[in-house]
């Protein structure tokens, strides 16, 4: 992604090269994400502001047979070089031994949960139904949830923010 602050002071240029280099990637075929062979389009959003100023805090919720389970927040994406992913129940509380960074955690860790993380299970539910299995991606904004996508192969089924455990709870519903 490109994040331009200031249309102003943005290398139109550089973007555009740097879109158009996407545009020509067949990313799709390296990991088998068939799904992603569509014709491409680039799609400029509106930036979606934090209090800090930075990128949100990412919400991914993985849904089982059209049923929400936990959500794995992804925080510090922007201003750190390894950025967090934990993962929480739907009450917001961290499931510690479901990731290795939750596992890393300081022992008095506390997600505060934010606004909107009711309407965010939600909406997960109406758009998972149709689906075996499917991860729902959200950010919250001043208590206003945004639409991130679903995802059908998260992380191309190679993931490795999840310990052994949380891969299995995760799944261990899952009816193909």
């Amino acid at each position: 992604y490109i994040i331009v602050k200031d249309k102003q002071k943005a290398d139109w240029e550089s973007i555009r090269k740097q879109t158009r280099q996407w545009a020509k990637s067949t990313y799709h075929l390296i990991n088998s994400e068939l799904q992603y062979s569509t014709p491409r389009r680039i799609i400029i959003e509106h930036f979606i502001p934090s209090p800090s100023g930075q990128q949100p805090d990412d919400y991914k919720i993985y849904c089982i047979n059209g049923k929400p389970g936990v959500c794995m927040v992804c925080v510090g994406r922007e201003k750190e070089k390894h950025p967090k992913f934990y993962i929480m129940d739907e009450q917001a509380n961290l499931l510690r031994d479901w990731s290795y960074d939750g596992l890393n955690a300081p022992a008095d860790f506390i997600f505060p949960k934010p606004d909107g993380w009711d309407d965010m299970y939600k909406y997960a539910a109406l758009l998972s139904k149709p689906f075996p299995l499917v991860r729902c991606d959200f950010y919250i904004s001043n208590g206003k949830v945004y639409f991130g996508e679903l995802t059908f192969t998260s992380a191309a089924g190679l993931d490795t923010d999840f310990t052994d455990k949380g891969i299995y709870e995760i799944t261990k519903d899952l009816a193909l």
